[in-house]
């Protein structure tokens, strides 16, 4: 099924949830794998979600996560920017020592007014609950 998805150019990064108005999205092992047209289809259908339901919050959930590219940071940075200029926020779940210490370094390459911070949290329940109570 995989390359069906690659051929049409909208293969998912993302496994898409929610929970209590905040928009969780769980991120495959290798979200590289995708080609850059279906990491840019991935994108703009999140963005648009965003805008038309109202999310101010999202958790990402990296727990599945083996590896991360510029490309990827780059989507985690703009949607979390997107969530941040109406007033919301993101989080980070499940993101090992490995992968921690590669965002780490992607992030270095992005210019210092685009770089990102989350707060982590050992799980997605936690990750609501504390964005929720920040927007209370």
């Amino acid at each position: 099924m995989s390359h069906l998805y690659a051929a049409r150019g909208d293969e998912p990064i993302f496994d898409i949830d929610e929970s209590d108005s905040v928009l969780i999205l769980t991120m495959v092992e290798d979200p590289s794998a995708a080609n850059y047209r279906s990491r840019q289809f991935e994108y703009n259908r999140l963005q648009k979600r965003i805008s038309d339901h109202g999310f101010k919050h999202l958790v990402f959930d990296l727990s599945r996560c083996e590896f991360l590219d510029s490309i990827t940071v780059g989507i985690l940075i703009s949607l979390t920017t997107a969530v941040r200029n109406i007033g919301g926020d993101a989080a980070m779940v499940g993101t090992n020592s490995d992968i921690s210490s590669l965002l780490s370094r992607l992030l270095l390459i992005e210019p210092e007014e685009k770089r990102a911070v989350w707060t982590s949290y050992p799980s997605q329940r936690h990750a609501i609950e504390s964005l929720i109570s920040l927007n209370n």
